[in-house]
């Protein structure tokens, strides 16, 4: 782990208690004023952040290339807002309890992957960043089970120890996204609950992927050890209701080939992003694109090399 420097340490406090400073004040603004304030700050950072917003717009344009250049700009506001009532919905978060958590966060279709967790095995959960993925981390999505999430750290180290502590707080464990592999396999063969979100950018160790049209440096870590430890994979689906409640909802578990093969893996990759992007289809203002998924599409082998 590289030194911090002095001067790099008063920034990353001084984040920190503007951070803290910015939490109390939404923590004591009235909950639905919190969330339009937060709303309005989205649609703020998009006119300011300029460059960031037009990359937005056109990865929402090659996604989806028969929409408009305003339907493009609208669902990319949209996310933006969403990215805001995240933050607003985590600052509220921080003082409510677990009963509040269970409240705020309802998960649905939970009889399957219980009664897979009641025989003692692990399963592996597949998300992503929509809607407000904090508050999954936050929220015990079935008590009687343990859970673990892999979690990257942030720059802040200030801020990574704070957060990764209310992640914990409620009984989820974190694991690094440094080599998780081996930490993975022994939470699930402790029948753990592990999820993984598997929609940024991974920069080493990467299978490329096709992703809503593109291809994307895709991390093989759920199909790697769906297929070594022959564990089901249960995509968990992420809404928001009208009413603000974040809702959601357990799919079909996925079964992995009962051979292990890297083909296998490429393949196991592809059906899981092809959940994501059925996600992202139905939804996808919700859906987290600030965040530059195809980062890496210009080191994707060509087509006809070795590495296809």
């Amino acid at each position: 782990m590289k030194k911090i420097t002095f001067f790099k340490k008063i920034r990353f406090l001084i984040e920190y208690i503007l951070l803290h400073i910015i939490r109390l004040i939404l923590v004591l603004i009235p909950y639905n004023m919190a969330i339009e304030l937060g709303a309005s700050l989205g649609r703020m950072a998009a006119k300011i952040i300029t460059k960031r917003f037009r990359l937005t717009v056109d990865n929402i344009q090659k996604a989806f290339p028969e929409k408009s250049q305003k339907e493009s700009q609208t669902i990319a506001l949209k996310s933006w807002e969403n990215m805001a009532m995240v933050t607003v919905e985590f600052a509220k978060a921080t003082c409510t309890s677990k009963e509040g958590m269970l409240k705020k966060c309802k998960f649905e279709n939970t009889k399957e992957i219980t009664k897979h967790l009641q025989s003692g095995k692990g399963v592996l959960v597949h998300l992503g960043h929509f809607t407000n993925w904090e508050i999954i981390f936050q929220t015990p999505p079935l008590p009687n089970f343990k859970t673990a999430a892999i979690a990257r750290h942030i720059r802040n180290p200030y801020i990574d120890k704070w957060i990764t502590s209310l992640r914990q707080r409620f009984g989820m464990e974190i694991i690094s996204h440094r080599n998780p592999f081996f930490s993975c396999v022994k939470k699930l063969k402790k029948g753990y609950m592990v999820g993984i979100a598997m929609d940024q950018n991974m920069p080493a160790n990467a299978i490329f992927s096709p992703f809503l049209g593109r291809m994307c440096a895709t991390t093989p870590l759920t199909a790697l050890l769906a297929l070594k430890m022959q564990t089901p994979v249960f995509p968990l689906k992420v809404t928001r209701n009208p009413d603000g409640v974040i809702k959601a909802v357990f799919e079909k578990p996925i079964f992995p080939d009962k051979t292990y093969s890297e083909e296998n893996v490429k393949n196991m990759v592809n059906v899981l992003n092809r959940k994501l992007e059925d996600w992202i289809k139905q939804a996808p203002h919700l859906w987290l694109w600030a965040h530059n998924r195809w980062k890496r599409e210009h080191d994707a082998p060509k087509k006809g090399t070795s590495d296809e």
